[in-house]
């Protein structure tokens, strides 16, 4: 039997981001752990369950350009601490931009 890291298609990096989540316009706060290509891990306040769709809002450091990155994200599991969700219906214009921040995410862990 294989382990779930090798299963994952994308490598995971660990992230420090602040992001925004939620549906139907109602958002909480809360911290990734890491991310990769194809989802992303989140400590949470409020989880959801499993399947639910969410809205993610990943928040630019100079709030003065707003989000960065909004995207959709199915939860894939969730306890009542942490979620991982798979990115979904992801646009090639912003599939571009979630891979230039994973790379800046790899720059700086590589040099920490």
């Amino acid at each position: 039997m294989r382990n779930y890291s090798e299963r994952r298609k994308h490598r995971r990096l660990s992230a420090k981001i602040d992001v925004r989540y939620g549906a139907k316009g109602e958002y909480r706060m809360a911290r990734a752990c890491d991310i990769s290509a194809g989802g992303i891990g989140l400590a949470v306040p409020v989880s959801y369950p499993v399947g639910t769709e969410l809205d993610l809002r990943f928040q630019n450091h100079d709030q003065v350009h707003g989000d960065l990155v909004l995207l959709k994200a199915r939860v894939r599991h969730s306890d009542e601490e942490r979620m991982g969700l798979e990115f979904v219906n992801v646009p090639a214009g912003k599939r571009a931009r979630l891979l230039q921040l994973l790379e800046e995410l790899a720059a700086d862990h590589v040099a920490a």
